[in-house]
């Protein structure tokens, strides 16, 4: 066979049932598995019209739809067609990190050109994948993941919640990234307080990003292709606990009993590696701890509480099978921050006395328990899948559920309830409708709640206006808006950032503008009513007045975000002098956007400029700041000598003293990625920023290990032996690396024809409970067969055989590179 090894990519991520994969050369016994039933093709059932005004709002958007067939070409056309479209595409999104575009629209040209529809539509294939995507889609995510960071409810970049969901699910979430945005979360928490607007809607965040990983492994999960990411408002809920893994007192107990505590806490991250998140016990504690407090304080515990007493059980389960004290918790404090550990011991009897309460369970019957979160699991993979018809069913399946009518004290949100149709359950199927633009059958389920007796709230008006937003249907954003206010229900600050943030995304920047102005003036004649000589520069020493909202900075970055995302500059600068009038502070997050902006516009001299001001305001510069001047500063920099280097790299450094903010293991990591990237031979620069880290007591991360990983094989020849060097310093720190690295390590092996150690790593990766990705089985399968090695590919097959059922069907989503594995199998007619 003579067509090339595929290359190789980060973007994969191991959804098979069971703690271990036995694919590959497991050294023992197999599980033998039966096929899955195929599934035969889904009709879609008619959508009834519904009566109600709400329909004629969205009548120009339905005219404006229509169906597209892709037009049918040859194989061999399509194939090289696609193949050319997409490194030109890969091309152009390079240029745009380079040039340092908005990140947002990097993130959308990505989904838009290589992500889900592109796979479904077969405009992008496994073979037409761009090899140099493979640094440059985790480059990408890591700028997104730093500037959220620092801030975490920043709206010009996706929420933590978002970016876990996508790289989640495309593999390139390791759980030490996990625990970082976690641990950060928590840390915004108790800054903000639990109790206030901004704590509880941070901890909301937080269940989302807990929601995404605690669940179980599926035996077929949705293909990285037919996982439509490009809805970036579209999370899993932070009350639907349905995947929950499921196991019992004694399996927790044995497994603490056989790996520790540590691994007993992985059980509720199965898709991680249990062994590289030593600081799981710490946030999933801090976590509960936070929960307990809003609870007692009787604030929002009828809703946020109330609907993660799911998740609550779960770490008390494990907190009671691990026998767990304070001095057993301790272990687990290393390199937390301080606030998180002080937030777990400063109030540990209040954890013990919830996890020793033995009538937790009442509320959870296991009949209807099951009922309700097999509906709300299969409603959440009807969406993933975009299966409209899938949707419908399962939506004339809730109607048969009793209603629930929630009490006043529930406030925003009634959550998810055993066995009812709730308000959440409603908004569910409204933002879902909406976001797979069936308007229609969105309306229909806002007219079943109206009939039923039920208001709608916030929740469901903000699922309305986003869907108008993501549709990109400002005409409609504006009619949804105006019957909210026509109905009497207030708009919060999140409906009216939407709205804004909408209008702008629809490409009304100056109807936007006027929606700010407006919250900004109703603000004030409603705060003039109680303070007649009120000057809008002294607004704000004012309290928050009822019925109306104040513009916050939050506001305001989204406006000026969103502007300067479109090269709106002018109309930018007018809302940031409007925020000036009112006497709004710009924060670190206002002066990212600009500083960003001013780098892309190539007035880097500037950049000493925006530093000084926000010295001056008092504003402390984060990481997110730090990064854009890295790229900056990086941006040639393999063309300088080594010594040059080194002082670009002490310089920065030096920077980053004087501006008290402290290097992370990102910052790091994105200096050596920069280094290397054009595969140099001196490194001396590389051991200086290696040197820096173990100063500091920083051991370098997954993602540095992998980095170097790549190196050592991009090099010419590969350089084998610093590659075993670092192998052998990867394992001697448990956690230390993920299946990202031993994918990238056998890819290498078996690239270079050393299908010999490829195989010996297989088995020690295999054996260790940690999984290979088809993508790397396919590597390693082309390099087997290239060898003539028919035995050992006859044997690699026949254990993928036993472990998975076999080849799935065309119309079975499985996970990326599973199709394409099974592909090569056929061709290569090692299986009858």
């Amino acid at each position: 066979m003579s067509s090339p090894t595929p290359p190789s990519s980060t973007s994969e991520q191991y959804k098979q049932d069971g703690a271990a994969s036995t694919r590959g050369f497991q050294g023992g016994e197999t599980r033998n598995r039966p096929k899955l039933p195929r599934r035969p093709p889904a009709t879609r059932y008619a959508t009834r019209e519904p009566a109600d005004a709400l329909e004629s709002m969205f009548e120009d958007t339905l005219k404006q739809q229509s169906i597209r067939q892709p037009t049918r070409t040859s194989v061999l056309s399509q194939r090289t067609s696609s193949t050319v479209k997409a490194y030109q595409d890969g091309e152009q999104l390079k240029e745009m990190l380079r040039a340092e575009c908005p990140l947002n629209d990097c993130w959308s040209f990505f989904v838009e050109h290589f992500g889900p529809t592109a796979w479904k539509n077969g405009t992008i294939s496994r073979n037409s994948w761009p090899v140099y995507l493979k640094s440059t889609v985790p480059r990408m995510l890591r700028l997104i993941r730093d500037q959220r960071n620092e801030q975490p409810l920043r709206n010009d970049v996706p929420t933590f919640s978002e970016m876990i969901l996508v790289t989640f699910e495309l593999g390139l979430l390791r759980g030490t990234q996990w625990v970082q945005m976690i641990t950060k979360l928590i840390e915004s928490i108790i800054a903000a307080g639990v109790t206030t607007a901004e704590g509880q809607k941070l901890l909301s965040e937080l269940l989302k990003c807990w929601n995404i990983v605690c669940r179980r492994r599926p035996r077929r999960l949705q293909s990285q292709e037919l996982i439509n990411k490009s809805d970036p408002e579209v999370t899993p809920s932070c009350s639907d606990w349905s995947n929950l893994p499921s196991h019992s007192l004694h399996s927790i107990f044995l497994e603490k009993r056989q790996n520790g505590t540590q691994y007993a806490f992985g059980l509720l991250t199965p898709q991680f590696a249990p062994g590289e998140m030593y600081q799981l016990p710490t946030i999933a504690l801090g976590t509960l701890k936070l929960l307990l407090e809003l609870e007692k304080t009787e604030i929002g515990s009828s809703t946020i509480v109330e609907d993660a007493k799911p998740l609550m059980l779960k770490f008390s389960n494990t907190v009671n099978a691990c026998s767990m004290s304070l001095i057993d918790a301790a272990e687990f404090f290393r390199d937390v921050p301080e606030s998180v550990v002080n937030l777990v011991k400063g109030d540990w009897p209040t954890i013990k006395e919830f996890t020793e309460k033995e009538n937790v369970r009442k509320d959870f019957k296991v009949t209807e328990n099951l009922r309700t979160q097999a509906l709300h699991k299969r409603v959440i993979d009807a969406h993933a899948r975009r299966d409209v018809a899938s949707l419908d069913r399962l939506w004339s399946q809730v109607q048969q559920l009793p209603i629930y009518i929630p009490n006043a004290k529930d406030g925003f949100e009634s959550g998810y309830r055993t066995g009812y149709l709730t308000p959440a359950f409603y908004n569910l199927f409204i933002l879902l409708f909406m976001n797979l633009k069936q308007q229609p059958r969105a309306i229909e389920v806002w007219n079943h709640m109206i009939g039923n007796n039920l208001t709608p709230n916030l929740g469901a008006w903000d699922a309305m206006l986003n869907g108008c937003k993501n549709s990109r249907d400002a005409k409609a954003l504006e009619q949804v808006w105006a019957m909210m206010i026509s109905s009497g229900e207030k708009p919060d600050v999140t409906c009216w950032t939407t709205r804004i943030s909408g209008l702008i995304h629809c490409y009304q920047p100056e109807a936007g503008i006027r929606a700010l102005d407006e919250m900004g003036r109703l603000w004030l004649a409603a705060a003039r009513k109680k303070y007649p000589n009120l000057k809008i520069e002294n607004s704000k020493n004012v309290k928050d007045i009822p019925g109306a909202i104040r513009p916050t900075i939050a506001t305001i970055n989204a406006a000026v975000s969103g502007l300067i995302k479109r090269q709106e500059i002018k109309a930018a600068d007018r809302i940031l002098a409007w925020a000036d009038q009112w006497g709004i502070i710009p924060d670190v997050q206002t002066y990212n956007t600009l500083l960003s902006s001013i780098v892309r516009a190539g007035h880097s001299d500037k950049t000493p400029e925006i530093l000084t001001s926000m010295e001056g305001h008092g504003v402390q510069a984060d990481a997110a700041t730090f990064v854009t001047i890295l790229d900056q500063t990086f941006a040639g920099i393999e063309t300088l000598s080594p010594a040059e280097q080194i002082e670009a790299i002490n310089n920065t450094f030096l920077a980053m003293e004087q501006m008290k903010v402290t290097p992370n293991q990102f910052l790091y990591g994105k200096m050596i990625y920069l280094l290397l990237r054009g595969v140099p031979t001196d490194i001396t620069p590389v051991s200086e920023v290696m040197n820096r880290m173990a100063t500091q007591g920083l051991t370098p991360s997954t993602y540095i290990y992998t980095i170097l990983l790549e190196y050592y094989f991009a090099q010419s020849p590969p350089n084998f032996q610093a590659a075993t060097t670092l192998i052998e310093r990867a394992q001697l720190t448990v956690g230390t690396v993920d299946h990202i690295f031993w994918d990238r390590l056998i890819e290498g092996y078996a690239s270079v024809g050393d299908t010999d150690t490829a195989i010996s790593y297989l088995r020690n990766v295999q054996k260790s409970k940690q999984f290979t990705s088809w993508n790397t089985m396919r590597t390693l399968l082309m390099a087997l067969v290239e060898k003539d090695e028919w035995g050992v590919a006859t044997e690699l097959v026949n254990n993928a055989v036993k472990d998975t059922g076999g080849p799935i069907g065309a119309e079975e989503k499985g996970v990326e590179g599973q199709h394409k594995f099974w592909e090569l199998v056929r061709e290569l007619r090692i299986l009858d």
